[in-house]
């Protein structure tokens, strides 16, 4: 009498028997979901897996024609996303299903960075971005050329400067980050934005009306003093 194919196991978790070592294989975008079936009657044998039971399904792949071992890599995933894994294999009546939660990613970058400037400051604001890809991200906020170099958590969405900065232009970058260690940050791609602080011109301005002042008091004199010597010589 036959048995019937039963799943032996399904799960992000690859168990090496042979050297007694688990590899868990979940990522920021993408997880890899192994299979084991106790029968594999034929090498036409399928099984298929689908996400958050409104996904396609996708084949799993067995190693060679005669392993009852499969893996289903599941891609383009969002990071730090909780999905629900269906398993649905020949021949078995009842699905599984397996839940878990991608790493932590990089997330995507600010959005509608904006400038504001008037005489005394510059105000910069954004929205936050469209994935974070975890729930405590920053912001790393630059601004070129001078050196102003400033992380801001992800709750503050401007930021105000006082206008001490030399004629130019003036480039801003802002990018959210997410720490993953101690020593590893994943950031977005820059957003970036660009004012111009113009040279003053008011004092050579005031200083050009007050020399063309002077010059006209000095021609209506000129012309006064002709007209007067014109009428005594009559």
């Amino acid at each position: 009498m036959m048995t019937a194919t039963t799943i032996d196991y399904f799960s992000a978790i690859y168990s090496d028997e042979e050297n007694a070592t688990d590899t868990i294989y979940v990522y920021d975008t993408f997880i890899i979901l192994w299979i084991k079936v106790s029968d594999r009657p034929s090498p036409e044998y399928s099984c298929q897996v689908r996400i958050n039971d409104t996904d396609k399904w996708h084949p799993a792949d067995f190693l060679n024609d005669s392993t009852t071992i499969a893996i289903a890599p599941m891609v383009n995933l969002d990071p730090y996303t909780f999905y629900v894994f269906t398993l649905n294999c020949d021949g078995v009546v009842e699905n599984l299903k397996r839940e878990y939660r991608t790493k932590i990613g990089r997330p995507s970058p600010p959005q509608n960075l904006t400038v504001e400037k008037n005489l005394t400051s510059v105000l910069l604001t954004w929205s936050p971005p469209l994935k974070p890809a975890r729930p405590d991200y920053y912001y790393q906020l630059t601004v070129y050329p001078k050196l102003l170099n400033a992380n801001l958590s992800q709750t503050v969405l401007s930021y105000e400067m006082t206008i001490g900065y030399q004629p130019g232009i003036h480039l801003v970058y802002i990018e959210a980050c997410n720490e993953i260690s101690s020593n590893a940050t994943l950031c977005s791609r820059f957003t970036r934005a660009s004012f111009t602080i113009e040279t003053t011109t008011t004092t050579s301005q005031s200083t050009t009306t007050r020399s063309r002042s002077t010059a006209l008091s000095y021609s209506l004199f000129v012309f006064l003093f002709s007209l007067s010597y014109l009428y005594t010589s009559k």
